[in-house]
């Protein structure tokens, strides 16, 4: 099954379809490393984070990272 996701780069959010075992497989990575480098046909990202919305989903959001105190 393909998943529609946004992949967090530098800030921003790329959206992307990808198989369920390959967005596993960079989730795991994500939490492990921080980021990692996903390769499409004519780029490659260094991605943050992973942002999967429902079907349904109406919500907005803002992200922040590295929040200090």
């Amino acid at each position: 099954m393909n998943i529609s996701c946004f992949l967090v780069s530098e800030g921003k959010f790329q959206p992307a379809i990808l198989p369920e075992d390959i967005l596993l497989g960079l989730v795991k990575s994500l939490r492990t490393k921080g980021n990692e480098m996903v390769h499409f046909a004519d780029k490659s990202i260094e991605v943050e984070g992973v942002y999967i919305p429902s079907k349904t989903s109406k919500t907005r959001f803002i992200a922040f990272s590295d929040i200090e105190e």
